[in-house]
Formats: structure tokens, sequence, C-alpha cells
């Protein structure tokens, strides 16, 4: 499980490619990984929203949107984000569970060996818990 400085190393690696960025684009692949809703609501939730601040509380990340909701990222054991410059920069990975399109043209993808990990869109009266 990545501990606390290694989820606080990815917000950190994450922030200037995410803050400012709106989402065009959503794939979750894995159903697993925002269960119990429909990883197809969520993606088509996503698309439109524009990523105001990437936080972090304990080993969550935080994606706070523009609109007040927050995608709420737990990276469990084996889970990673990681960033291209370019949408096919990213090599193909057979343990990538989602994939998001930044209107500056970045790509980021969720790799996750062992499916531990979550994805959790809150409306902004449920934040409060994280």
């Amino acid at each position: 499980m990545p501990e606390l400085p290694e989820v606080e190393t990815v917000r950190r690696a994450l922030a200037p490619v995410l803050e400012g960025a709106t989402i065009v684009a959503a794939d979750i692949v894995d159903p697993r990984l925002t269960r119990p809703r429909d990883p197809r609501a969520v993606a088509a939730e996503l698309v439109g929203e524009r990523v105001a601040e990437v936080g972090r509380r304990g080993k969550y990340l935080l994606l706070r949107l523009e609109s007040e909701r927050a995608l709420v990222v737990h990276l469990r054991m084996t889970g990673s984000l990681r960033h291209a410059a370019e949408p096919g920069a990213l090599p193909p990975d057979t343990h990538r569970r989602a994939v998001l399109r930044l209107d500056t043209g970045t790509v980021v993808g969720y790799r996750d060996v062992r499916r531990f990990g979550t994805w959790t869109l809150l409306e902004p009266d449920e934040e409060a818990v994280y």
C-alpha cells in the first residue's frame, strides 16, 4: 500500500497537470473501481468538469471540481496515476483501469494491478466526511 509520503508525492506530481484543466473524456473500464455506482455513469458525470484543486486527506487523493463535487481516489495496494502530454504517449497497459483526457491534451491513466483501488464521486454535501 502506498504510504502517506508516496501519496503526497503523487498529489504534488498531479497538481500542476490537473489543476485548471477540464476533463473532456473519461473512460472507466473496470466496474469495481466505482462500485456500487455504474462506471459509465461516473465517467459521464466527470466529462465537462474542471479540476479546481488536487488535495489529499490521509491516503485519499481529492480532486476538487469547480462544481463543488470531488473525485476521491484511493490507490490501495498497487494503484498509480500516470500522465502523458499527448494521447498516444501512454503505453498500452493491461492493468489500466481508467483514463481521463484533459482539454490541455494531457492524458491521465489509472493503473491498478490488484484492482483494489477506488474512485468515489462525491456531491458537495458529502465531502465533509473527507
